[in-house]
């Protein structure tokens, strides 16, 4: 049990130099040496006078030496900084280990149970460490992490501007979108500074001609690089409309641009990105996907930052090890190798994200940056946000359904690397996570209600309130360093992208096992239509969360009668447990509310003014 104080500690002290190296601009190798050596020394200290001994601290320091020797040695992209963080994140963990292990040994069980239960403790050990490895440089922004392929690929980019020059057809699809909402975009694109290009739009299955027809009058106006195409009907949603386009693309463009119909492109956008196909292998380069029209409203902001914690942090992480994902627009793709994997695929819901996979299963290299070479817009409701974060985490899982056999190289041309297949696989766990919550829910209250009946009293040791007490708290002073680096490191992010990501836990959860039992998901477009704000749809767009936040709260309520906090007891801590849980789920409402309320009550129209370039990163 002593190890749990170490363990915690080091983790405390790990999250203050955190932030105090996240605040401090010049930084170099022998501070984070002295730092975590004195910040190590003083845990030691602090064990020795809680706990009176100094023998729990042997265990966790060994197993977090080994975690980073494996680190140095078989992960050498991780930077000196990077494998002290995971140091201490593993001292942190394997304590707990210890503390399990511990228990197992003093418990009366049979023989049999206490090999089986070390062997479960084994395999999970081994699971968390596998898992951290791969976790600490993906949960912090630039410096746990050297970016090896990205600076090369900026070179590369540096050597070859202006030295090729490509057919690029950009393809724009269109269903049922305003029509100066894609004026604006087309104006955009036809301000590009490269000069080889051409512009195909394609709206497919718009019945109102008062949407379509002003486009494509608008692309005449534009001249013969832009060409429009309305089609209905015709079938596969938005991967049927891009096969159409590439179809009917110039015979001479190399490269196919994917420009979403509210994205604002950035007149450098192609000049920019188009040196990297300088290398025959490269198949697509992705720029992060951003946002306009956010910053007066409460509810998109909190989504903003929460959107771009993956386009600005994880996937460049991922690219470092050729890893990344298209995301669908401002994305620039190889047409040959586009051709020869068959086109996008008509039954995904995701049909970027599954291309990535095949293209690199080919063997081929794709790029991915943080960088903003164009905005679009963020869906303006809390249901409008639900459906669309649906679509994004059920279309992966739908495409491992489909194309399982590719990553376990059960295919020809499957040539998916293993750190390629266990990042994928880590990223699609990590997804599920939420949908496993009410489990430890129904077993807290059924414990709870056991221990109430019972009239049990288990008193918490103060070692395990403070190891349960570490984890938000890192998790909170991560947050922070991931809103400082995206430059929202105010109080107002700060809560509001904790209660947006709480709010959509349930809707993560049902993500996941959806396409599980059912392979054919309607493809639901982003509604971009302004609206004006109904709280009814606040409600049935939160309905099940409402329910689940009631169910917890009432839960909490109970076991609160039969708690005791001072000492506190078991049943108190599970009633505090049911109770975050309650708040979790009631941040849907909440945000759904928010969302309603920064809506006008009557209905605007889009703002069409120009990108500024200051806003650009």
């Amino acid at each position: 049990m002593n190890a749990l104080y170490f363990g915690s500690i080091i983790y405390v002290l790990g999250g203050i130099i955190l932030m105090m190296t996240y605040s401090l601009e010049t930084i170099s190798n022998k501070y984070w040496t002295s730092l975590y050596t004195i910040a190590a020394l003083i845990a030691a200290a602090c064990t020795l006078f809680i706990t009176g001994s100094i023998e729990s601290i042997f265990m966790p320091t060994a197993f977090s030496l080994f975690i980073g020797v494996l680190a140095r040695f078989s992960m050498p992209r991780y930077t000196l900084f990077g494998i002290y963080n995971l140091m201490f994140t593993a001292c942190y963990l394997s304590s707990l280990a210890i503390f399990m292990a511990a228990l197992i040994h003093q418990s009366q069980w049979s023989k049999t149970a206490e090999i089986t239960a070390y062997m479960l403790l084994t395999a999970a050990t081994l699971v968390t460490a596998f898992d951290m490895l791969w976790s600490g440089i993906m949960e912090l922004p630039e410096l746990p992490l050297k970016y090896i392929k990205r600076n090369h690929a900026l070179q590369t980019s540096a050597l070859q501007k202006n030295k090729i020059s490509p057919k690029i057809s950009i393809h724009v699809p269109c269903y049922k979108e305003p029509s100066s909402l894609v004026i604006m975009t087309l104006n955009a694109l036809a301000n590009l500074s490269y000069e080889n290009y051409e512009v195909i739009v394609i709206d497919n299955n718009t019945k109102d001609e008062n949407l379509w027809k002003p486009v494509r009058s608008h692309c005449q106006k534009l001249g013969k690089r832009f060409n429009f195409y309305h089609v209905d009907p015709l079938s596969g949603a938005k991967a049927g409309a891009m096969n159409y386009a590439l179809r009917h693309t110039d015979p001479a463009a190399e490269i196919i641009a994917s420009v979403d119909a509210d994205y604002v492109a950035h007149p450098e956008f192609l000049s920019s990105l188009i040196p990297l196909f300088s290398d025959q292998n490269v198949s697509f380069v992705q720029s992060s996907h951003d946002y306009r029209e956010w910053r007066d409203n409460l509810f998109l902001s909190g989504v903003y930052y929460f959107y771009l914690r993956k386009q600005k942090i994880v996937h460049p992480a991922m690219n470092e090890f050729n890893s990344a994902n298209l995301v669908g627009t401002m994305c620039l793709i190889r047409r040959k190798m586009l051709e020869e994997v068959g086109g996008w695929a008509e039954w995904s819901l995701t049909e970027d994200d599954e291309l990535s996979v095949r293209l690199l299963a080919r063997g081929y290299i794709g790029h991915v940056f943080a960088d903003t070479w164009g905005r679009g817009l963020i869906p303006s409701t809390f249901e409008g946000i639900k459906k669309q974060m649906f679509r994004w985490q059920a279309g992966p899982i739908q495409e491992l359904q489909k194309n399982w056999r590719l990553h376990i190289s059960l295919v020809k041309n499957s040539n998916l690397s293993s750190t390629q297949k266990v990042l994928r696989l880590k990223r699609l766990m990590g997804e599920a996570a939420p949908g496993f919550l009410l489990v430890p829910s129904l077993v807290t209250i059924s414990l709870g209600a056991y221990l109430a009946k019972n009239d049990i009293k288990i008193e918490i040791p103060y070692s395990i309130l403070l190891f349960l007490i570490c984890a938000p708290y890192m998790r909170q002073i991560k947050r922070w360093i991931t809103l400082k680096h995206l430059k929202g490191n105010s109080a107002r992010n700060f809560i509001m992208t904790i209660m947006i990501e709480n709010a959509l836990q349930w809707n993560t959860a049902t993500a996941f096992f959806t396409p599980l039992f059912k392979l054919n998901i309607p493809w639901i477009r982003t509604n971009k239509f302004g609206k004006t704000h109904s709280l009814a749809r606040a409600f049935q767009a939160s309905r099940t969360e409402i329910v689940l936040a009631m169910t917890h709260l009432v839960s909490s309520l109970i076991l609160f009668q039969h708690s005791s906090f001072y000492p506190i007891d078991l049943i108190a801590l599970l009633s505090i447990w049911l109770l975050s849980q309650a708040f979790t789920y009631f941040c849907a409402p909440l945000m759904a509310i928010i969302s309603e309320l920064e809506l006008p009550k009557e209905k605007s129209s889009f703002t069409t003014a120009p990108i500024p370039d200051d806003v650009i990163e």
